[in-house]
């Protein structure tokens, strides 16, 4: 018993004192004790050497937990099986049962492997696409405007929901865009071209309105566009050939 104690190293284990204390007894029997007393010294030591618990190996854990905690909850759609199973295993020590402490590694290394980062690929092909637009080129462009602001707030501390939902609005917005439409306005520029200005009594009020409909661009508003349309148009209907007074 005692060569088998002296064998064993205090590290491997959790608590070694039972054992140094039945050593040190059985140490201190000589011829002059008792044989019950010998048998007793040798049991109790060997009772000790059979009670002890080995130390479990730590080192999977602390890697598991390490590599955990060095994630980013905000990068991943749902982080709560990973911070469960941190939490779970966060007190463990060389005492907790090997068993337990590699199921523990286990559960953390499961959660990591199962996480989904978050998807924000169709909220930044959203806002490429309304980036690309020209917010003069359409009747009333806010509502992109409010969402593509909504959209640029979003970060990584957004719910997936949260992320899903922004780009869905912009896409929205966009798709609901309504391009301005000059095609009266041009009709009416074509109009006026193909007429001759001398045929007629008073041309000045064409000349104006055909002025203002010319300096028309996409920068106007299309109530502003379709004006100047109705005006030339007007103007030109009001007219009056020289040929009609004679």
């Amino acid at each position: 018993a005692i060569d088998q104690a002296e064998d064993l190293n205090s590290d491997d284990y959790v608590d070694f004192d039972d054992v140094t204390e039945a050593l040190r007894a059985a140490k201190a029997i000589t011829k002059a004790n008792s044989q019950a007393e010998i048998t007793a010294a040798a049991e109790a030591l060997e009772d000790a050497i059979d009670a002890l618990v080995r130390k479990s190996n730590l080192t999977a854990l602390e890697k598991a937990l390490a590599d955990a905690r060095a994630l980013d909850p905000e990068l991943y759609v749902d982080f709560s099986a990973v911070t469960a199973a941190i939490n779970a295993a966060a007190n463990y020590n060389v005492a907790t049962p090997q068993a337990d402490v590699d199921a523990a590694v286990t559960a953390i290394n499961n959660a990591v492997s199962a996480l989904v980062l978050k998807d924000f690929s169709a909220l930044e092909a959203a806002i490429e696409r309304a980036e690309d637009l020209d917010a003069d080129d359409y009747v009333d462009f806010s509502d992109v405007t409010e969402a593509l602001r909504a959209a640029k707030a979003i970060t990584k501390a957004n719910s997936q929901t949260e992320i899903t939902a922004a780009a869905k609005a912009l896409t929205d917005a966009i798709e609901d865009l309504v391009e301005k439409d000059f095609s009266a306005l041009e009709a009416a520029i074509a109009r006026e071209d193909a007429l001759n200005p001398e045929l007629y009594v008073d041309y000045s009020g064409v000349t104006k309105a055909l002025g203002v409909a010319k300096a028309i661009t996409k920068a106007n508003s299309q109530d502003e566009i379709t004006a100047a349309a109705k005006a030339l148009n007007d103007a030109i209907d009001a007219l009056q050939k020289k040929s009609d007074l004679s």
